[in-house]
């Protein structure tokens, strides 16, 4: 079947339901990362994916059980840590590199002692900093490892990486793998292509999803809220940014691939495929980048995007379920 060419905004894409998982740790990925997220309370446990509910929306307190109520009451005392660590995680992540204890209790509107052993606990812990000199805090190397430790057990990346080489060696081009984390995307693996050379370094960089192919694949096949979280973030620091609406969502979720300008790498673009698990849900992207020159219309529709489409039905069959 042919793609159906779109225009979406200024660019140009060829496009083509389901939420993915979301556990605590791409949080610290997503921090680790420096995103532009909003800080969330209570996180839903069912499988919402990409995105995360308030609790209370999801459960209702039992009514008729004190004992429960008694267990509910303390889960809700230590959820209340866990919601200003998070906070001051968050601000820590969109502000300077090192800040103020002053500063961080005033965004956070925590007083300065609930900050400070909130800071202290993270200390701790590694996930945050303190310099020895100025006192300012700072996020901690500790939150790097928990990245690692995730995407080292994630079973769609560890299914992914051999694909990765035949890949590279059938398409030349640059192959990545790709997650929506609190819509924007991170590139987690990747092939360099014989095109690249030293271009290819955004490391510390998470775009949002719109921006890439990769990301709307995902976000066309996310739950409402991560929409949401998607279109929120962008709007705040570009009023000017292209808005979308669910015509947008729709079509792309239609797509079997998208084609979109590489945010990362200048004049190249980036065809993106969604990887499913056997329940339909979008777990990850499978990605392909190159200049624009040698990705032409043909060669994607005919080469790229069979090949791609090819390898993410294969992860699909052999992902594990649950």
């Amino acid at each position: 079947m042919m793609p159906v060419q779109s225009r979406t905004s200024d660019r140009t894409s060829f496009t083509n339901k389901s939420c993915g998982w979301w556990l605590l740790t791409p949080r610290a990925l997503s921090i680790a990362g420096s995103t532009g997220a909003k800080p969330r309370g209570d996180v839903c446990d069912d499988d919402c994916g990409a995105a995360s509910r308030p609790r209370s929306s999801c459960k209702e307190l039992p009514t008729d059980a004190p004992a429960q109520q008694q267990l509910y009451r303390a889960e809700g005392r230590s959820l209340g840590t866990v919601r200003r660590a998070a906070r001051l995680l968050y601000l820590l992540s969109k502000g300077p590199a090192h800040q103020q204890l002053t500063k961080l209790a005033e965004q956070s509107g925590l007083s300065v002692p609930t900050a400070h052993r909130a800071l202290q606990s993270l200390l701790a812990a590694g996930l945050v900093d303190q310099s020895t000199e100025s006192s300012r805090y700072s996020l901690g190397p500790e939150l790097v490892r928990l990245s690692q430790c995730y995407l080292a057990g994630l079973p769609v990346v560890q299914v992914l990486a051999p694909y990765l080489f035949e890949l590279r060696k059938t398409t030349k081009a640059t192959v990545k793998v790709a997650l929506l984390i609190r819509g924007q995307v991170a590139y987690v693996d990747h092939i360099d292509g014989e095109h690249v050379g030293e271009l290819y370094r955004a490391p510390y960089r998470m775009p949002r999803a719109f921006e890439t192919a990769a990301g709307r694949v995902l976000i066309a096949r996310a739950c409402a809220q991560a929409w949401n979280e998607a279109i929120e973030p962008g709007l705040q620091e570009d009023p000017g940014a292209p808005s979308y609406t669910a015509e947008d969502q729709a079509a792309w979720a239609q797509s079997a691939y998208i084609v979109l300008s590489d945010p990362l790498v200048s004049d190249f673009l980036e065809v993106a495929v969604p990887v499913t698990d056997r329940r339909g849900q979008a777990l990850a992207a499978l990605a392909a980048s190159d200049p624009r020159q040698t990705f032409t219309e043909k060669k994607v529709v005919n080469h790229i995007a069979p090949q791609l489409l090819r390898a993410a039905n294969a992860v699909r069959d052999i992902l594990p379920s649950g």
